[in-house]
């Protein structure tokens, strides 16, 4: 997903429901008019999100018009009252259209809740085991060290007798 396309349903996540004209703000304008919205359409159709606003659908099918619903919400973020883009035209007392967190959007946060609940996991059990590690090896060689020593001490106290 593209860090706009997450951004937006990050706001819409965080504020449960988001105006359009709101959101439209936050919408990178490269091409300045429908085609920017392309992304936020994809998030509608994909069930990410979901609309208060008119839904265009083809009549044969019953699937989203992607094409107009883009040319739609770009009149909505034109500003208030009488709003008209090409085949689309919004009147005023309509007010302003929400969008609000669908079905795959809270799965896609829950999903992103627990990767995150996992690594955490992880990351401690990793730290558990090097300093459980660490000791073990620790004890192992200082008492490794410690019969070397005392296995030298033998052998050169045999030598000090003869000498001495």
């Amino acid at each position: 997903m593209k860090k706009v396309n997450h951004e937006m349903l990050s706001m819409i996540h965080e504020y449960d429901e988001v105006g359009m004209r709101e959101i439209s703000k936050y919408i990178s304008r490269k091409h300045n008019d429908h085609r920017d919205f392309y992304g936020l359409t994809a998030l509608i159709e994909a069930k990410y999100i979901n609309f208060t606003g008119p839904i265009p659908k083809f009549k044969e099918t019953g699937e989203v018009n992607s094409y107009v619903l883009a040319q739609t919400l770009q009149a909505y973020s034109q500003g208030e009252g009488m709003q008209q883009y090409k085949d689309v035209t919004l009147f005023g007392s309509e007010g302003d259209a929400a969008l609000y967190l669908g079905p795959k959007g809270i799965e896609y946060f829950h999903a992103r809740q627990e990767l995150r609940k996992g690594w955490f996991l992880v990351a401690l059990l990793s730290l558990v085991c090097s300093i459980a590690s660490g000791i073990v090896v620790g004890n192992l060689s200082s008492s490794e060290q410690n019969s070397t020593i005392d296995n030298i001490e033998k052998k050169f106290s045999g030598v000090k007798n003869l000498v001495g």
